[in-house]
């Protein structure tokens, strides 16, 4: 159900945070099931964009690009960023 798949995603999302930086790539790798609950989660998903962990970073890249059309500038800007 969309309600349960919404709540799932934010539960993954949050484990972004963690202090253990084998839960957060983790996460990172489960949240790409969850693509149509990207809205839910953005702030998670851009606050591990620009954190400190640079694996967890790569690891959610991937999900911007999958936003679709309107994704694609903000995906180019943030791949020079990381160059």
């Amino acid at each position: 159900a969309p309600e349960v798949r919404r709540r799932h995603a934010g539960l993954i999302a949050d484990r972004l945070g963690s202090p253990r930086p084998e839960v957060r790539l983790r996460a990172a790798d489960l949240l790409r099931h969850y693509r149509d609950q990207f809205p839910a989660v953005w702030p998670a998903l851009v606050a591990a964009l620009v954190g400190a962990d640079e694996k967890v970073a790569r690891a959610v890249l991937p999900l911007f690009r999958a936003e679709g059309p309107e994704a694609g500038p903000a995906a180019a800007e943030l791949v020079s960023l990381f160059r």
